[in-house]
């Protein structure tokens, strides 16, 4: 989270000057950006559908003027991925979800009938849930492994109680002109977070999703219709993440098998 520095001064009275200084944060909505005072701009990035808030802004102290440097904001929605799809789907195709604690929920047969009739592949990395209704499951799956010249992307609302599917969003590409493979990576509020991915990528073992210049957008779980939206990844994200790729490295180096993370919560 970038940090925003705002500078008090007082000038002081009966020939006494003091300095103030107060870090300050806010929320963010929108990517728009309003100049706030001369020589300050602050990036504001909001969302109507639960998202987290940060500010950054840009000012020049005066001369023997300091400020107080704080830590970076971690938003009060963090990065959750609630379920993952089961190993066993890579080898058997046979759809279940699976929570934080281990327990498997299997795709009732009629909802995974409609995945394997249209030719997809699920690709998601993380699964996340509805925080209002924890029943209700989100993923991603794409024609994009079947021959053709044309591929889908698909984004699915799912009732692991009622099994009923719902395609929410989906978008057409051309094969050997676009090579965007959209996969579900977790969600902040209610924004379901997709990352595109390469078509047959095979990235290195300390490879981060959040930090190794992937593109993201989300779907609001609200409006669903409104549609796919830019998405900037929160920097408490990316320090974690460089961190974890940073351990990773230094234990391959020393001979230690590691890796620094896929969707992480």
């Amino acid at each position: 989270m970038k940090r925003k520095f705002i500078i008090l001064s007082v000038i002081a009275m009966t020939g006494i000057a003091m300095a103030g200084c107060q870090g300050a944060s806010g929320p963010v909505a929108d990517n728009a950006a309003k100049e706030t005072s001369a020589g300050q701009t602050s990036q504001v990035e909001t969302s109507p559908d639960g998202g987290t808030a940060t500010t950054s802004g840009n000012l020049s102290l005066e001369p023997g003027a300091t400020s107080e440097v704080k830590p970076p904001v971690i938003p009060a929605e963090k990065i959750k991925s609630d379920y993952s799809l089961s190993e066993d789907y890579y080898k058997t195709k046979q759809i279940s979800f699976v929570d934080a604690a281990g327990k498997a929920t299997a795709m009732e047969k009629a909802a995974a009938r409609q995945i394997t009739d249209k030719k997809q592949d699920i690709t998601a990395f993380a699964v996340p849930a509805n925080p209002t209704d924890a029943d209700i499951v989100y993923f991603s799956a794409t024609t994009a492994y079947i021959q053709g010249p044309k591929y889908t992307n698909t984004i699915y609302s799912y009732n692991l109680k009622t099994g009923a599917l719902k395609e929410l969003v989906k978008q057409e590409f051309t094969v050997g002109v676009d090579n965007a493979l959209w996969r579900t990576v977790g969600r902040e509020g209610t924004k379901i977070l997709v990352m595109s991915d390469l078509i047959d990528n095979s990235p290195g073992p300390c490879s981060s999703i959040w930090i190794d210049g992937y593109k993201f957008n989300y779907l609001g779980m609200v409006k669903p219709a409104d549609g796919l939206k830019v998405y900037a990844v929160p920097q408490y994200k990316a320090d974690e993440a460089q961190k974890e790729q940073q351990k990773c490295v230094k234990d391959m180096d020393t001979g230690a098998t590691g890796t620094a993370g896929a969707a992480g919560n």
